[in-house]
Formats: structure tokens, C-alpha cells, sequence
């Protein structure tokens, strides 16, 4: 099983769905006309799963990463470890 990578933190994550959110409700109320209207609705939506699964692809293309895990060591320095 592989690990989750966490490319989205805390603060950018209620910005995401906060917005989505916000992008979505215009969208399903129709208080936005035409295609704005369905640009809106995609860009919420996928707003809201980058917020909730905590993972942006664009992010992780720019290399932007506001998540507060620490990097793990890489295996090879596990193993020098083990060894003494």
C-alpha cells in the first residue's frame, strides 16, 4: 500500500473549500448565467476534492507545497541508521 501524498496544509485547505463551496452554491442557485455558469460549477468541484483529499495535481506540477508533514528520510538514510 503506498502512502497519501499531502501537497495541500492547513490554510489553503479552507481556502479551497471555502471558495468551492461558494463556487458550487452559484452554480446549482443559477445566480450565475451561461457558460460562467458551468466553468464555475467544474472549478468548484474540483476545488472541493483538492480541499478534501488534501492533494493538488497543479501543485504538485509547480512544486508548491503548503502541507506541514515533514519529508521522511530517504530509505538509504534508514538503513545507515539501522546499521550502527
Amino acid at each position: 500500500m503506498t502512502k497519501r501524498i499531502c501537497n495541500v496544509g492547513g490554510v489553503d485547505r479552507s481556502a479551497r473549500l471555502g471558495l468551492a463551496s461558494m463556487l458550487v452554491g452559484l452554480a446549482v442557485l443559477k445566480k450565475i448565467k451561461g457558460h460562467l455558469r458551468i466553468i464555475a460549477g467544474i472549478l468548484g468541484v474540483l476545488g472541493l476534492l483538492s480541499g478534501i483529499m488534501r492533494y493538488c495535481p497543479i501543485s504538485k506540477i509547480l512544486g508548491r507545497n503548503t502541507c506541514e508533514q515533514k519529508p521522511e528520510p530517504l530509505d538509504e538514510d534508514r538503513a545507515e541508521k539501522d546499521d550502527y
